[in-house]
């Protein structure tokens, strides 16, 4: 069973096959709930926005609301899941009511080509562009991240490797 959530919350939205952003940890911090939905699979794109429709609207009957939207897109560009991604914001926007920030990333990793990865950012410019005509009049941003490769959420080992120049210091 799912708990309720009320209130102000951040909702985390991951395509298929995309990483998990890292500007999420520090809205995060900042908001007392967090929603994560996560494309299975073998979730059509437009059923994964559909599904994640539901859910915003759940939670909004509850008292939910968005205060910032991460949608972390993968590489895809056909027109189905440009569709698809298209509903998502749609849906966090209206969720979000006045006021609120939108934010749109892709990993630079997830294209296997520079060319394929301009791409990316470049649909995801155009869907910030016609995000914030949608939005003019209120106190909603929309804004577009893309970390560098090097940026790394989660978990990350805290042991060095031991050579065995080290280990030949350490024993002599």
């Amino acid at each position: 069973m799912q708990g309720s959530i009320e209130g102000e919350l951040s909702l985390i939205v991951l395509e298929q096959h995309a990483r998990w952003p890292s500007c999420a940890n520090q809205y995060q911090s900042s908001l007392p709930n967090s929603l994560v939905e996560a494309q299975t699979e073998a979730e059509p794109a437009g059923e994964f926005a559909e599904r994640v429709g539901r859910r915003i609207a759940s939670v909004a009957s509850k008292g939910g609301r968005p205060r910032v939207a991460i949608i972390a897109a993968n590489s895809l560009l056909d027109p189905v899941t440009l569709r698809a991604r298209y509903r998502l914001a749609q849906a966090a926007v209206r969720a979000m009511g006045l006021s609120g920030e939108l934010v749109l990333t892709a990993s630079p990793y997830d294209a296997p080509t520079d060319l394929e990865d301009d791409r990316v950012r470049h649909e995801l410019f155009t869907l910030a562009g016609t995000l914030c005509d949608e939005v003019a009049g209120t106190e909603i941003s929309v804004s577009v991240r893309f970390p560098q490769a090097t940026e790394r959420s989660g978990l990350m080992p805290s042991v060095r490797k031991v050579t065995a120049d080290t280990d030949s210091v350490a024993s002599g």
